[in-house]
């Protein structure tokens, strides 16, 4: 081995706590990473469910408000001569 004892090899030379800081940050990093990657499939099906439920609400309102209308429209035009 090149160090003489475990604490020399820490201290890397007067440069270890550059060394280890840049080991510790590369490491919480590349941790952040792959956690945020086996989120996303599943915050995008979240996203998509929330899109198509609002889809099918805004559908249903709109049928909702068509069958309002259509009595009313029907009922003034049926006995009127022009």
């Amino acid at each position: 081995m090149a160090f003489e004892s475990f604490s020399e090899f820490l201290a890397m030379g007067k440069h270890g706590f550059y060394i280890w800081l840049s080991y510790g940050c590369t490491l919480l990093i590349l941790l952040v990473m792959a956690v945020n990657s086996m989120r996303q499939p599943q915050q995008q099906l979240h996203k998509i469910r929330q899109r198509l439920q609002r889809e099918q609400q805004l559908k249903a309102y709109q049928q909702r408000k068509a069958e309002k209308n259509k009595p009313a429209q029907s009922q003034t035009n049926s006995g009127e001569v022009v």
